[in-house]
Protein backbone atom coordinates (compact mmCIF):
# COMPACT_ATOMS: atom_id res chain seq x y z
CA UNK A 1 0.00 0.00 0.00
CA UNK A 2 0.93 3.57 -0.46
CA UNK A 3 -0.34 6.86 0.65
CA UNK A 4 0.40 10.46 -1.00
CA UNK A 5 -0.15 13.14 1.59
CA UNK A 6 -1.09 16.35 -0.18
CA UNK A 7 -0.88 19.65 1.43
CA UNK A 8 -4.58 20.34 0.48
CA UNK A 9 -8.08 18.32 0.90
CA UNK A 10 -8.65 16.75 -2.63
CA UNK A 11 -10.52 18.41 -4.75
CA UNK A 12 -13.27 16.88 -7.36
CA UNK A 13 -11.01 18.60 -10.32
CA UNK A 14 -8.02 17.11 -8.74
CA UNK A 15 -9.13 13.83 -8.25
CA UNK A 16 -9.82 13.40 -11.90
CA UNK A 17 -6.88 14.66 -12.92
CA UNK A 18 -5.85 12.07 -11.11
CA UNK A 19 -8.16 8.90 -11.98
CA UNK A 20 -6.55 9.62 -15.08
CA UNK A 21 -3.04 9.31 -14.22
CA UNK A 22 -4.07 6.15 -12.47
CA UNK A 23 -5.93 5.25 -15.73
CA UNK A 24 -3.20 5.96 -18.14
CA UNK A 25 0.16 5.47 -15.95
CA UNK A 26 2.49 2.69 -17.74
CA UNK A 27 5.11 2.48 -15.04
CA UNK A 28 2.54 0.48 -12.28
CA UNK A 29 -0.83 -1.36 -11.79
CA UNK A 30 -3.18 -0.15 -9.31
CA UNK A 31 -5.74 -2.25 -8.07
CA UNK A 32 -7.86 -0.35 -6.53
CA UNK A 33 -7.30 3.65 -4.76
CA UNK A 34 -9.16 5.75 -2.21
CA UNK A 35 -9.08 9.29 -1.41
CA UNK A 36 -10.21 10.34 2.12
CA UNK A 37 -9.51 14.08 2.83
CA UNK A 38 -5.51 15.32 1.45
CA UNK A 39 -4.75 11.40 1.44
CA UNK A 40 -4.52 9.45 -1.60
CA UNK A 41 -4.22 5.61 -0.62
CA UNK A 42 -2.70 2.84 -3.23
CA UNK A 43 -3.24 -0.46 -3.96
CA UNK A 44 -0.52 -1.36 -6.57
CA UNK A 45 0.40 -4.68 -7.72
CA UNK A 46 3.57 -6.27 -7.14
CA UNK A 47 6.22 -6.01 -9.89
CA UNK A 48 6.41 -9.19 -11.77
CA UNK A 49 9.09 -11.70 -11.53
CA UNK A 50 10.17 -10.06 -14.84
CA UNK A 51 10.98 -6.98 -13.54
CA UNK A 52 14.03 -5.39 -13.60
CA UNK A 53 15.90 -6.99 -10.12
CA UNK A 54 17.75 -3.71 -9.67
CA UNK A 55 15.05 -1.10 -9.61
CA UNK A 56 13.71 -0.41 -5.99
CA UNK A 57 9.98 -1.45 -5.43
CA UNK A 58 8.74 2.02 -4.87
CA UNK A 59 10.57 3.49 -8.10
CA UNK A 60 7.51 3.24 -10.50
CA UNK A 61 5.70 4.79 -7.98
CA UNK A 62 7.56 7.72 -7.86
CA UNK A 63 7.65 7.91 -11.71
CA UNK A 64 3.90 8.02 -11.57
CA UNK A 65 3.99 10.67 -9.09
CA UNK A 66 6.54 12.64 -11.73
CA UNK A 67 4.09 12.20 -14.55
CA UNK A 68 1.39 13.72 -12.32
CA UNK A 69 3.43 16.67 -11.68
CA UNK A 70 4.50 16.75 -15.61
CA UNK A 71 0.95 16.26 -16.85
CA UNK A 72 -1.13 18.57 -14.44
CA UNK A 73 1.97 20.01 -12.05
CA UNK A 74 0.08 18.96 -9.29
CA UNK A 75 2.39 16.03 -6.66
CA UNK A 76 2.31 15.02 -3.11
CA UNK A 77 4.36 16.67 -0.44
CA UNK A 78 4.62 12.85 1.19
CA UNK A 79 4.83 9.59 -0.77
CA UNK A 80 4.92 6.59 1.67
CA UNK A 81 4.84 2.67 1.21
CA UNK A 82 4.69 -0.13 3.29
CA UNK A 83 6.20 -3.39 2.27
CA UNK A 84 5.06 -5.66 -0.45
CA UNK A 85 3.42 -9.09 0.50
CA UNK A 86 2.18 -11.65 -1.98
CA UNK A 87 -1.06 -12.21 0.26
CA UNK A 88 -3.87 -9.78 0.10
CA UNK A 89 -4.36 -10.31 3.89
CA UNK A 90 -1.85 -7.94 4.43
CA UNK A 91 -3.20 -5.12 3.02
CA UNK A 92 -4.40 -3.56 6.31
CA UNK A 93 -0.75 -4.16 7.47
CA UNK A 94 0.85 -2.87 4.67
CA UNK A 95 -1.51 0.06 5.17
CA UNK A 96 -0.11 0.81 8.82
CA UNK A 97 3.33 0.55 7.40
CA UNK A 98 2.89 3.37 5.39
CA UNK A 99 0.82 5.60 7.92
CA UNK A 100 3.62 4.92 10.54
CA UNK A 101 6.07 5.94 7.84
CA UNK A 102 4.14 9.10 6.50
CA UNK A 103 3.87 10.48 10.56
CA UNK A 104 7.43 9.86 10.89
CA UNK A 105 8.61 11.70 8.20
CA UNK A 106 6.41 14.55 8.84
CA UNK A 107 8.10 14.87 12.82
CA UNK A 108 11.17 14.04 11.31
CA UNK A 109 11.32 15.84 7.80
CA UNK A 110 15.20 16.08 7.05
CA UNK A 111 16.74 12.86 8.57
CA UNK A 112 13.76 11.17 6.16
CA UNK A 113 13.17 13.04 3.12
CA UNK A 114 15.53 10.21 1.37
CA UNK A 115 13.02 7.41 2.76
CA UNK A 116 9.63 6.43 0.79
CA UNK A 117 9.33 3.02 1.69
CA UNK A 118 8.89 1.25 5.38
CA UNK A 119 12.01 -1.26 4.82
CA UNK A 120 14.08 1.74 4.80
CA UNK A 121 13.31 3.72 7.74
CA UNK A 122 15.99 1.75 9.88
CA UNK A 123 15.61 2.19 13.42
CA UNK A 124 12.69 5.10 13.47
CA UNK A 125 10.21 2.59 13.20
CA UNK A 126 10.52 1.98 16.68
CA UNK A 127 10.67 4.98 18.68
CA UNK A 128 7.11 4.91 19.10
CA UNK A 129 7.42 1.75 20.52
CA UNK A 130 10.67 3.12 23.13
CA UNK A 131 8.81 6.71 23.72
CA UNK A 132 5.64 3.98 24.76
CA UNK A 133 7.91 2.10 27.09
CA UNK A 134 9.13 5.42 28.16
CA UNK A 135 6.05 6.89 29.08
CA UNK A 136 5.01 3.54 30.56
CA UNK A 137 7.15 3.16 33.33
CA UNK A 138 7.60 7.98 33.50
CA UNK A 139 11.39 7.51 32.56
CA UNK A 140 13.65 10.41 31.97
CA UNK A 141 17.31 9.62 30.41
CA UNK A 142 19.15 11.15 34.23
CA UNK A 143 21.92 12.21 31.81
CA UNK A 144 20.21 14.54 29.76
CA UNK A 145 18.06 15.63 32.47
CA UNK A 146 20.96 17.03 34.18
CA UNK A 147 22.66 18.97 31.12
CA UNK A 148 19.12 19.99 30.51
CA UNK A 149 19.22 21.29 34.01
CA UNK A 150 22.41 23.07 33.68
CA UNK A 151 21.82 24.97 30.55
CA UNK A 152 18.76 26.31 32.13
CA UNK A 153 21.04 27.53 34.85
CA UNK A 154 24.33 28.92 33.00
CA UNK A 155 21.98 30.20 29.86
CA UNK A 156 23.96 27.12 27.90
CA UNK A 157 23.32 25.01 24.38
CA UNK A 158 25.34 21.83 25.86
CA UNK A 159 22.27 19.57 25.01
CA UNK A 160 21.97 21.02 21.57
CA UNK A 161 26.22 20.23 21.37
CA UNK A 162 25.55 16.94 22.12
CA UNK A 163 22.84 16.33 19.71
CA UNK A 164 24.62 17.75 16.73
CA UNK A 165 27.57 15.58 18.02
CA UNK A 166 25.26 12.46 17.97
CA UNK A 167 23.60 13.59 14.56
CA UNK A 168 26.99 13.46 13.34
CA UNK A 169 28.36 10.56 14.34
CA UNK A 170 30.35 11.63 16.94
CA UNK A 171 32.64 13.39 14.05
CA UNK A 172 34.35 16.65 15.94
CA UNK A 173 35.00 18.50 12.60
CA UNK A 174 31.84 18.25 10.98
CA UNK A 175 29.92 18.56 14.61
CA UNK A 176 32.19 21.87 15.48
CA UNK A 177 31.16 23.59 11.41
CA UNK A 178 27.81 23.15 11.74
CA UNK A 179 28.06 24.54 15.40
CA UNK A 180 30.11 27.57 13.64
CA UNK A 181 32.48 27.10 16.69
CA UNK A 182 36.10 26.08 16.46
CA UNK A 183 36.77 22.43 17.26
CA UNK A 184 38.98 23.03 20.85
CA UNK A 185 35.76 24.81 21.74
CA UNK A 186 33.47 21.96 20.96
CA UNK A 187 36.09 20.02 22.41
CA UNK A 188 35.77 21.58 25.96
CA UNK A 189 31.83 21.64 25.86
CA UNK A 190 31.47 17.81 24.85
CA UNK A 191 34.16 17.18 28.12
CA UNK A 192 32.19 19.49 30.11
CA UNK A 193 28.96 17.52 28.90
CA UNK A 194 30.17 14.04 29.93
CA UNK A 195 31.24 15.41 33.68
CA UNK A 196 28.08 17.15 33.91
CA UNK A 197 26.12 14.47 32.82
CA UNK A 198 28.38 11.42 33.35
CA UNK A 199 28.72 10.21 30.21
CA UNK A 200 31.33 8.27 28.55
CA UNK A 201 31.51 9.40 25.03
CA UNK A 202 33.88 6.56 24.25
CA UNK A 203 30.92 4.02 25.07
CA UNK A 204 29.00 3.26 22.05
CA UNK A 205 26.40 1.60 24.09
CA UNK A 206 25.71 5.19 26.04
CA UNK A 207 25.85 7.42 22.94
CA UNK A 208 23.22 4.74 21.04
CA UNK A 209 20.93 5.33 24.21
CA UNK A 210 21.85 9.09 24.39
CA UNK A 211 20.50 9.60 20.49
CA UNK A 212 17.26 7.50 21.08
CA UNK A 213 16.42 8.82 24.25
CA UNK A 214 17.18 12.80 22.19
CA UNK A 215 14.97 10.82 18.96
CA UNK A 216 12.22 10.02 21.22
CA UNK A 217 12.04 13.51 23.25
CA UNK A 218 11.58 15.15 19.86
CA UNK A 219 8.85 12.84 18.27
CA UNK A 220 6.88 13.59 21.76
CA UNK A 221 7.32 17.29 21.75
CA UNK A 222 6.54 17.19 18.12
CA UNK A 223 2.88 15.37 19.38
CA UNK A 224 1.79 17.85 21.91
Amino acid sequence: MTVLQFDAPISDKLHQQIRYTLETTPFVRIVLHAVTDSQLVLLAAAPSPSADDEEEPQEPLLRMVRQMKQRFGISPVQSCSGMIYDDYAMVERSYQEASALLQIKQRFPEETKAVFNYTDLGYYRYLPHILQEKQLHRFENPALRKIRKYDREHHSRLLQTLEVFLNNDSNVKAAAELLHIHINTLTYRLKRIAEIGGIDLNSMDQKVTLYLDLKTEKWSSNRE
